[in-house]
This record gives structure tokens, C-alpha cells and sequence, in this order.
């Protein structure tokens, strides 16, 4: 009897095509992957929290305005009556000028901007996680298209080898 090998149905020109260009496939990961966009989100907002802090150095102008009646309802008179006799109207304009709050907009902004650095920082870490394992995985391409390139060699020596055996016995 003869060995008979079955021959292989991988798809060679896909296996040995280029891969993409390894800043573009990280680039690529870093917009697509949702924990680094939400890193990127939490970084905004931190940066939103600073402004916000920091607008309580700023003077704040307060429109009030109110309007009602001094009487109870007694069923005497109607609401509609009250309302023409009794109608108490007030408008108040407040300018709040903050000249020492107790350190607490300082507070305020200091945390603020502690946790903004925190928020560069998880961004920044997971970007650096998200990277290795992108170069991980495409070094991890690389040495299988290697390993493929270097397997098929093998196998056409051992067909070859083969052959030259098959034709050694018919002699």
C-alpha cells in the first residue's frame, strides 16, 4: 500500500498576505475599543469638573422672584377675590462675590484637579495595556505566518522525499 496525503485547503494567499501596518492597527484599536473610549470620556469629564470648580472664584448674579396672597382660604371670599386684594408680589436680585468661602472652592478645585490627573492616568494605563496586547497579538501573526511558511516547506520535502522513495522501490 502507498501513503496517500490529503491535501490541505487553507486558503495560502490569505495566510500570507501582509498584515497591516502595526501603528495603524493600534491607532485603529485605540478608537474602537470602548474601555479606551471611555477612559478618553472620563478624562473629558474630570477636565469639565476642573472648570466647574474653578467657576467658584468667579461671582455669581441670583434672580429670585415670588408671588402669593396673605390669606387663608375661609370660604368667605374667593381665591380669585384674594388674588385682587391680597396679591404680595417680590422680585430679589443677589450678587454673591466670593471673598473667602473657608477654602472650599480652593478644596474644590485641588480635588478636581487630582482627580483629572487620575483620569490621564487610567487612560494612559489602559492604552499602554491595550497596545501590548495589540503587538501581542500581531507578533503572534507574524510567527504563525512563519510557522506556516516553514511547515509547508517541511511538508513539500517530505512529499518530495516521498516521491523519491516511491521511485527508489519501483526501480
Amino acid at each position: 500500500d502507498s501513503l496517500h496525503l490529503i491535501p490541505s485547503t487553507v486558503d495560502t494567499a490569505l495566510i500570507l498576505s501582509p498584515l497591516p501596518d502595526r501603528k495603524q492597527l493600534c491607532a485603529q484599536a485605540l478608537q474602537r475599543i470602548p474601555a479606551c473610549r471611555s477612559r478618553e470620556l472620563n478624562l473629558r469629564m474630570a477636565e469639565l469638573d476642573c472648570r466647574m470648580a474653578r467657576a467658584g472664584y468667579c461671582p455669581s448674579l441670583t434672580l429670585a422672584a415670588s408671588i402669593g396672597t396673605g390669606n387663608w382660604f375661609d370660604g368667605a371670599e374667593t381665591f380669585v377675590t384674594q388674588l385682587n386684594d391680597n396679591l404680595n408680589q417680590s422680585i430679589g436680585l443677589s450678587l454673591n462675590i466670593p471673598v473667602f468661602n473657608g477654602l472650599q472652592t480652593r478644596t474644590a478645585v485641588q480635588k478636581a484637579l487630582l482627580n483629572r490627573q487620575e483620569a490621564e492616568l487610567e487612560r494612559h494605563t489602559a492604552e499602554k495595556e491595550l497596545l501590548v496586547t495589540v503587538e501581542g497579538l500581531y507578533n503572534d501573526a507574524l510567527a504563525a505566518q512563519s510557522q506556516y511558511i516553514a511547515a509547508k516547506a517541511q511538508s513539500e520535502a517530505a512529499e518530495a522525499g516521498h516521491r523519491l522513495t516511491e521511485e527508489q522501490f519501483r526501480r
